[in-house]
């Protein structure tokens, strides 16, 4: 039995063919989105310098510490007799992965830039020393963690592969000096269809000798929006400085996929898409799951995607998340709430709706309607956003949301 994780600092949602793009080429990943499960809202809990640290621990980023520490991933599963590798890309984002407990790390470097060869960027080389340990067939479980840098400017075979499309809108990309083409969103589509292109390598490998190890393949990224998502259309916040600058769903929302592969649980897990609201605190309870590793019931925060996936249990209320300037956020499927730090500003029990400087501190949008996050209704809507605001108080205080 094994495990193949592969997580990415950013990768937006809206680049994606399973999501809903119509024009960027990811086959490899459309193909697993149609016999895995997809999940169509997925969050971070940080955007920030802690973005993806949750990975580690199942606790979430923004909550006070507990009295009793929870051990880190590498050494919950090594204590059940999991081996666990990580490979992470030189330039990622600072996640503290020496304090995950695998039982080896190992830096790689790579190449970037138009002048690199597909074969040694960071995902690529990422891939390839994935796939030479699977290779070797291993009797003990065993966890294999990729973690990837953003891409930026891909290699020129990439970063021309849809310079033809454009020309049809009689935008000539090939013409223009080489200095502007990372301003171009058909080089940044280049990148996503090469990052789709060594997926497909890894998952090609795994389910070719998934007879003989079952695996558990997880794809995810600690937050949605990068350099390759500027270029798409977007829409200014509706106020300077608001918090919806930092924390709209296209920079929290991310892509997230679970595979399972080999193993009676995949026919449960087929084709699903799935609408729950699940979050970065989920992998770590799922890896424990998967391996049938026993933990205390209220261990983590998170729970096991394999069972929430299909479960007949009531989904999540709402999911929080903040970022690194004491903006938070509270996510429900009707409702995305905005907040200055509600804490400080708005302290809870002397909260003034309506006043001057209301419009200033919260904003709310309706979802999933207001894709862009535009249309603030706290004005319209100030019991609502009462209420909202008090819940991440009392979720930041370290309570639960039953709790006063």
């Amino acid at each position: 039995m094994q495990a193949v994780v592969i997580t990415f600092d950013r990768l937006a949602t809206r680049l994606l063919g399973c999501y809903g793009n119509e024009w960027i080429e990811t086959p490899n990943l459309d193909r697993l989105a149609t016999s895995a499960t997809l999940f169509d809202n997925h969050f971070t809990d940080s955007v920030g310098p802690r973005s993806g640290s949750s990975w580690i621990t199942g606790i979430h980023a923004m909550r006070p510490p507990r009295e009793k520490a929870t051990p880190p991933i590498g050494d919950l599963l090594g204590k059940a007799g999991v081996r666990s590798r990580l490979w992470v890309a030189n330039g990622s984002s600072p996640i503290p992965w020496e304090t995950a407990g695998f039982d080896a790390i190992d830096r790689v470097a790579a190449q970037a830039g138009l002048e690199a060869t597909p074969g040694d960027v960071s995902i690529a080389r990422l891939v390839k020393s994935g796939i030479s340990i699977l290779q070797n067939p291993s009797s003990a479980p065993r966890l294999l963690w990729l973690h990837c840098n953003e891409l930026n400017l891909p290699p020129e075979g990439f970063a021309s592969l849809y310079f033809e499309d454009f020309e049809e809108r009689e935008i000539n990309i090939a013409e223009m000096p080489r200095d502007e083409w990372s301003r171009q969103i058909a080089v940044a589509a280049g990148g996503v269809s090469l990052i789709d292109h060594w997926l497909g390598e890894m998952l090609t490998h795994i389910q070719s000798n998934s007879a003989n190890q079952p695996t558990l393949v997880i794809i995810a990224a600690a937050r949605g929006r990068s350099w390759m998502d500027e270029f798409l259309a977007d829409t200014p916040s509706v106020r300077k400085n608001c918090p919806a600058d930092l924390l709209r769903d296209h920079e929290t929302r991310s892509p997230l996929f679970v595979s399972v592969i080999g193993d009676e649980r995949s026919a449960d897990l087929t084709g699903i898409r799935c609408s729950r609201l699940v979050q970065s605190i989920d992998l770590v309870p799922t890896l424990a799951d998967w391996f049938g590793v026993k933990t205390e019931l209220d261990q983590w925060e998170g729970r096991s995607l394999l069972t929430d996936a299909v479960s007949l249990e009531p989904s999540r209320e709402a999911i929080y998340f903040g970022d690194d300037r004491e903006n938070f956020g509270i996510r429900m499927v009707d409702w995305s709430c905005l907040m200055r730090s509600p804490s400080s500003v708005i302290p809870s029990g002397a909260i003034h709706f309506g006043d001057s400087n209301w419009p200033e501190q919260v904003q709310l949008f309706s979802k999933p309607e207001d894709i862009w996050d535009v249309t603030d209704l706290s004005t319209q809507r100030p019991s609502d956003c009462e209420q909202f605001v008090r819940e991440m108080n009392r979720y930041r205080s370290g309570k639960n949301s039953s709790e006063t």
